[in-house]
């Protein structure tokens, strides 16, 4: 993970357990946003996935992204912070 942060395409945050309930605890959403194009939400479950195109569901799924990046470490701290638990590990 430390090593695919350094992609200038990808963006690694972590959300530490003592954030509390949050949107990350209802299930796990893809967001995807386009150059061209509206946006879609891809919901993966047990037996089926889900696309969503409608524009409200879009948009409460946008707002649950955006606050899991306003509780979630800045990448930096993110990497340094997985980079601690490797090394925590490796102690034991």
């Amino acid at each position: 993970m430390i090593d695919l942060a350094e992609q200038p395409s990808v963006t690694l945050q972590v959300v530490r357990s003592e954030a509390g309930f949050n949107p990350l605890l209802e299930g796990p959403f893809i967001l995807f946003e386009f150059a061209k194009g509206k946006p879609i939400v891809h919901l993966e479950h047990h037996r089926a996935a889900l696309f969503l195109q409608n524009e409200r569901d879009v948009a409460d799924f946008g707002a649950a992204a955006a606050a899991i990046r306003e509780m979630a470490l800045e990448p930096d701290e993110s990497v340094e912070f997985i980079a601690d638990v490797m090394h925590d590990w490796r102690d034991k």
